[in-house]
């Protein structure tokens, strides 16, 4: 693309040149901003098209990786956005590899924290081919000291390389890896709580708790006992409204009131049951349980197959475990994960390959573990012992 940055009076702009033909996409851009790109202008020149976009008061990322002393979140939220205007672009029903991802191409809006692009019809690139150019470009200005950062960034362009890579699988990465990384203040329990704290922390629950209590009692007394009393009187009703009186002698219709007051009674006496709770008094009640507590109260462990080596236990997580292997001059880094009540683990591409159950794992992919899996990181095998948490009401 022949593109030239110009500065005038009004401001900074970018401009690009086009074929002759109108698409699509430049009604849309013209007569409307979209979130996540550039403001353009269309104009035309000897009959052929220039864009126009305004770059005043942003930075372009080339700027931005040579100025600023970066971080790994700066780099994931960027990639974010990335994925974010392709999305936009698919749901305007257009080809979302026209989303243009090169450095000189991205821009920073300082001011409101966002990452804005352009999209260009003559530029067609996919996913993993573009981000993974623009990962190297990164890997030339990181910090090579930034040890989260590297990590993410290799990792990351390793799994550009593969030939099934998709953008959701770079999203599901990213996701990952800002989960992984969390500050050890929010992975870490503190061995004691002072009381008003955990007073606190455990208002939802105890909140929870009574909301059970009352629900239960208004399906297994107050529901019930309303429905049987309508049953009676209903057929009360009917007789003070005349309903049950013959109409020449003005006496009760004896075998007309019986006969209504039982179906009443025959059709709370089913409502009743219907709104008794199933097996009632056999049934225990679901107890509320938090995801931070279930966590909390889970309990890993990786018992050695050797008797000269020590238990590993999983104090919290995510939990980063390192084996070296001095055999074999390498090390295995692998992460414990939780989510949802089961227990991951993560390969970090680790120098020698990390096996569970005989199968080895694929890099910065989640396995999930079970309780008895046999895991072999760094030439040392554990078995792994998952106590499930045990809920008291």
């Amino acid at each position: 693309m022949q593109c030239e940055v110009v500065q005038d009076g009004t401001g900074n702009y970018l401009k690009i040149r086009g074929a002759e033909e109108e698409v699509i996409s430049d009604r849309m851009f013209l007569y409307q901003e979209i979130p996540g790109f550039l403001p353009m202008e269309l104009r035309r020149i000897n009959g052929q098209k220039e864009y126009v976009f305004n770059i005043s008061g942003r930075i372009s990322l080339q700027k931005f990786l040579e100025r600023e002393n970066f971080s790994r979140t700066d780099i994931q939220q960027m990639f974010r956005q990335i994925f974010d205007m392709a999305d936009c672009m698919e749901e305007y029903l257009l080809d979302s590899r026209s989303v243009v991802i090169r450095e000189d191409f991205l821009y920073l809006d300082s001011g409101r924290g966002i990452w804005e692009g352009i999209y260009h019809e003559d530029h067609k690139q996919g996913t993993a081919e573009a981000v993974g150019h623009l990962l190297e470009v990164i890997m030339d200005k990181m910090n090579q000291k930034d040890r989260e950062l590297v990590f993410f960034i290799y990792g990351m362009h390793k799994l550009t390389r593969g030939t099934d890579c998709t953008r959701d699988m770079l999203r599901e990465y990213i996701y990952e890896e800002m989960s992984m990384f969390c500050p050890a203040e929010n992975r870490k329990v503190p061995n004691s709580v002072p009381a008003p704290t955990k007073v606190e922390n455990n208002s939802l629950l105890t909140a929870g708790r009574c909301k059970t209590r009352r629900t239960r009692f208004i399906r297994g007394c107050f529901l019930p006992g309303m429905i049987l009393a309508a049953g009676v009187l209903l057929p009360m009703v009917l007789w003070w409204m005349g309903m049950f009186r013959l109409p020449v002698s003005g006496g009760t219709d004896w075998m007309k009131a019986v006969g209504t007051t039982l179906f009443f009674l025959a059709v709370s006496g089913y409502g009743v049951w219907k709104t008794l709770p199933e097996h009632a008094g056999k049934k225990k009640e679901m107890p509320v349980c938090f995801q931070d507590e279930k966590r909390d109260r889970n309990r890993v462990c990786l018992i050695p197959q050797t008797g000269e080596e020590e238990v590993v236990p999983i104090p919290y997580f995510p939990y980063r475990i390192k084996m070296e292997n001095r055999e074999w001059d390498c090390h295995s880094v692998v992460h414990i994960l939780q989510e949802a009540g089961m227990v991951m683990v993560v390969d970090e591409d680790s120098g020698q390959a990390v096996y569970h159950n005989d199968r080895r794992l694929l890099p910065w992919h989640k396995t999930r573990l079970e309780d008895g899996d046999l895991l072999r990181i760094g030439g040392h095998e554990y078995v792994v012992e998952i106590t499930q948490p045990e809920y008291v009401m």
